[in-house]
């Protein structure tokens, strides 16, 4: 088992995962006030495309971060899931996955005042869903 950070950072620092992209979300979400660092800036371009999620996210939450990506389905992958239990991360991923970059960023905006809250106050591991109007804890459910 992966160590955990002894207490979450405050404010928190999110990883956001390629399918977030390293542009136009990320820059949103920072102009916002989320301290953000994107995967492709941590790994380098190349390395962030060919990482399995199972890899990439204990090493982030090792280095003290939160996930934010575009793949809710990752909660049903076995090897993630137990990379998320392992690691204690803490993840929150967009509901739907048919929104431009600027849908993305939005929905993430209007709801970052819950996300900084459970993000601040809560050990992982744990995954939310980050709907338009709510953020809700979903089960982590490995096939």
């Amino acid at each position: 088992m992966t160590s955990q950070p002894d207490v979450p950072a405050d404010p928190p620092r999110f990883l956001t995962d390629r399918g977030m992209g390293a542009k136009v979300v990320p820059a949103a979400l920072q102009e916002a006030g989320f301290e953000i660092v994107t995967m492709q800036d941590y790994y380098g371009p190349a390395k962030a495309e060919r990482l399995a999620d199972e890899d990439w996210i204990p090493d982030v939450t090792l280095a003290g971060m939160a996930v934010l990506t575009k793949d809710s389905k990752m909660r049903f992958n076995r090897l993630v899931v137990k990379a998320i239990h392992h690691s204690g991360a803490r993840c929150f991923a967009l509901a739907r996955q048919d929104l431009t970059g600027r849908q993305m960023a939005q929905r993430l905006i209007d709801n970052k005042n819950e996300i900084l809250r459970v993000a601040r106050t809560r050990h992982g591991p744990y995954f939310f869903h980050v709907h338009q109007d709510r953020v809700g804890e979903m089960p982590l459910v490995s096939r």
